[in-house]
């Protein structure tokens, strides 16, 4: 969801749903979004022969891309230099658990198999989480319930904490002394 750029890492999805179509998985990926890798991901999904289940769908209105997230059954997120990922929080609001880089700025605050998964930072592994977890269908309620009550937060809740925190620092802000300046 969002900008497909390189950070986000989509070409590390697309391979590693590769793994998985090996292994026997029935799937279907969506990629919302627009942006400079938008061609080398298309090319990707081509090579590996991926296209009955990887649909690129552009640009997606918030009003329809609710029902999107609300039948979705993971997000995947390998970015390791995503510092917030606002899709993480998105998802979890429809109780779709993340699949992340284990120690990513983004797998931050993520428990493994309680509101969300993480792999190491290797393609096989990363496939072997997404097989595993929709093969899991109990485990996958369960991590999408938690991922629902730990990740989801909300604009104003998010806003009362930010404020919360700056009034905290204006707390402990001791202005300098006024000097005379001399003209």
């Amino acid at each position: 969801i969002g900008n497909l750029r390189a950070t986000k890492r989509l070409d590390f999805a697309i391979e590693a749903l590769n793994t998985v179509k090996k292994a026997g998985v029935d799937f279907r990926y969506f990629v919302v979004g627009k942006g400079e890798e938008l061609s080398h991901l298309q090319e990707l999904v081509k090579k590996y022969h991926l296209t009955k289940q990887v649909t690129f769908l552009g640009y997606v209105p918030d009003d329809n891309l609710c029902p999107l997230l609300a039948r979705a059954q993971l997000l995947l997120l390998p970015a390791t230099y995503d510092f917030f990922g606002l899709s993480k929080v998105e998802c979890a609001g429809f109780g779709t658990p993340g699949v992340y880089i284990r120690d990513s700025f983004v797998s931050n605050e993520v428990f493994d198999h309680i509101d969300g998964y993480t792999s190491l930072n290797r393609v096989e592994d990363y496939a072997n989480v997404i097989v595993s977890a929709l093969q899991d269908r109990e485990g996958l309620k369960t991590v999408s319930s938690g991922a629902y009550t730990d990740l989801y937060i909300t604009w104003d809740k998010c806003t009362d904490i930010l404020l919360s925190r700056v009034s905290e620092i204006a707390d402990t802000f001791t202005p300098r002394p006024k000097t005379l300046r001399l003209k």
